[in-house]
């Protein structure tokens, strides 16, 4: 018998609930528990619609406040110093400030720039592994590249 599964689910909720919790908590207007309580009850809800579908195999962690990069950028510490992160767990205001950045109480930090990062010229990864394709000049200068893994 055949497995049903998906990828992922939207998080924002039916009705965009997350977007206006945020929002809210953006203005002041919505606690932090009550955007906190937002995001648990979406989560709890589609897990049930997920499995009221027939999905055999749901996916978990993948709901997000934000944005996944910015999730991944806080799980691995890649905090730029100007938002005062001491370490640790990265709290949800330095989140959002690096989401969107910080012009209040005195303090204007910019956000994190939204980088392409496969198409600058400039980004070197550590591990490149041999490219067979010779079919254009780009993918010539691949192939003849030793790879650094």
């Amino acid at each position: 018998m055949p497995t049903a599964h998906n990828l992922g689910f939207p998080h924002l909720g039916a009705a965009r609930e997350l977007k206006r919790a945020t929002e809210g908590y953006w203005g002041g207007k919505v606690s932090l528990p009550d955007l906190l309580k937002t995001g648990a009850e979406l989560r709890a809800r589609h897990w049930r619609l997920q499995q009221d579908a027939g999905i055999d195999v749901i996916p978990s962690n993948d709901f997000s406040y934000y944005d996944r990069m910015l999730d991944m950028c806080a799980l691995v510490g890649a905090v730029p110093k100007r938002y005062g992160w001491a370490g640790g767990p990265v709290d949800i205001d330095t989140y959002f400030a690096m989401a969107r950045g910080v012009q209040s109480g005195g303090r204007d930090i910019t956000a994190m720039e939204m980088t392409k990062w496969y198409s600058s010229r400039d980004r070197r990864f550590g591990c490149r592994p041999r490219s067979r394709w010779t079919s254009s000049r780009k993918r010539r200068r691949w192939a003849s590249t030793p790879s650094r893994c």
